[in-house]
């Protein structure tokens, strides 16, 4: 039998990259909830949202069990399932015209987006483990990521255009991810550490370090941090007078476009300043927030959306670069599920933490709730950066000494 010839390099990051798109569109439905409601008018107007929210929530376990599971076949043949659920609980609820099979439907959609979570930034420190090319890729992958979004909303939009259930269209655009993935996706070579080392072999099992803690507790504070910016926004430009919803729409593209260049020059900026990249941009967020907090014009508001996409897409690079990097590389799968699922938690969780701090410090106006954001995340940096000091300050102790 003829051996397949390997990827090349850039053949590789294309197709490693794909999976991320996987990840994009899950809230393209948000385009026609007005008609949701309306073709609709016997379901409760409590009910109709988890449309939207039902994935996001799914999501969470999926992505924990997938992790798990993902260490236990092929990476192909896992993938290929979680394509076969994304596309079914995708375009099914375009066939269907009870509300209650189509809430099912995006169920399924919930488990093969939450399948493929560990997969997309997991097999990124399987196929390059090279640090400086892997921090790259991390950063395309945020590129990707955003690009996938904006295509899914033009699309979405367009499809719409000639009747709302058209929406579900969208998904049919994954199916080319399932094709480049059953066709081209290599399966990583993983040695156990055991192996690696020469040690007698032995069942490897996953270990909860303090490192690891930390990693989830940074993932977890990041979802709850990012997220004020998507729960108060178009309240604020509403509220305040800033613009509508085309405003609104404007200041979406701004986040993305952000998120989609810095992408672009992560890997380059992450090899530079490795140990502050955290607390620099949860600096450059609480500066974002500030300026949200004071904003009396669009331009401001484009800014400060814009510099948001740039900080929150460097927190999510920087995280799954560490977070693929505490433990061994069997384990990967299992520490990027659970610390992306604690992301998403983070950001249901979100509201109602800084709802309770604004209501506890009396800052309940819209704009106080990026005031308080901003209060946050410069606490946050500040003690990042005193933890950096602190950890070079002791290393070059032990240096002295030595």
């Amino acid at each position: 039998m003829k051996e397949k010839k390997p990827l090349s390099k850039p053949m590789l990051i294309a197709v490693t990259l794909s999976i991320s798109l996987l990840l994009t569109g899950v809230s393209s439905p948000s385009l026609v909830m007005a008609y949701v409601y309306d073709t609709f008018p016997n379901i409760s107007t409590k009910l109709i949202p988890f449309l939207l929210t039902l994935p996001l929530i799914i999501e969470i376990p999926s992505s924990i069990i997938g992790g798990i599971v993902a260490t236990k076949m092929k990476k192909r043949n896992y993938l290929a399932i979680a394509c076969a659920l994304f596309i079914i609980g995708g375009i099914g609820p375009r066939f269907v015209n009870n509300f209650y099979v189509m809430l099912g439907m995006r169920a399924i959609l919930g488990v093969g987006v939450g399948m493929a979570l560990p997969m997309a930034t997991g097999l990124i420190p399987l196929f390059f483990p090279d640090e400086k090319e892997q921090a790259k890729v991390f950063g395309y992958q945020a590129t990707f990521v955003n690009i996938g979004g904006m295509i899914m909303s033009m699309v979405g939009g367009i499809v719409a255009a000639t009747y709302w259930k058209n929406i579900f269209f969208v998904y049919l655009t994954d199916a080319i991810v399932a094709i480049i993935v059953l066709w081209k996706l290599p399966e990583p070579v993983i040695r156990p550490a055991a192996a690696q080392t020469g040690a007698p072999a032995e069942k490897a099992k996953f270990k909860i370090t303090p490192v690891v803690c930390l990693v989830f507790a940074a993932a977890l504070i990041k979802g709850i941090i990012a997220y004020v910016l998507f729960t108060h926004m178009s309240l604020l430009i509403i509220n305040e007078g800033i613009g509508d919803t085309i405003t609104a729409g404007t200041a979406q593209t701004c986040i993305m476009l952000g998120g989609m260049l810095i992408g672009l020059v992560f890997g380059v900026i992450f090899n530079k300043i490795k140990s502050h990249m955290i607390w620099v941009c949860t600096a450059l967020m609480a500066i974002c927030y500030f300026a949200l907090g004071a904003a009396t014009s669009a331009i401001v508001l484009f800014v400060a959306c814009f510099f948001h996409g740039v900080s929150s897409n460097i927190q999510n690079s920087t995280l799954s670069k560490y977070a693929s990097s505490v433990v061994d590389r069997e384990f990967i799968p299992i520490m990027t599920g659970t610390s992306m699922s604690l992301n998403f938690g983070g950001q249901f969780l979100s509201s109602l933490v800084l709802g309770g701090l604004a209501g506890l410090v009396g800052m309940t106006a819209t704009r106080d709730y990026f005031t308080l954001g901003g209060i946050v995340c410069a606490v946050i940096s500040a003690i990042s950066l005193v933890a950096v000091l602190y950890v070079r300050a002791k290393s070059r102790g032990k240096a002295a000494v030595e």
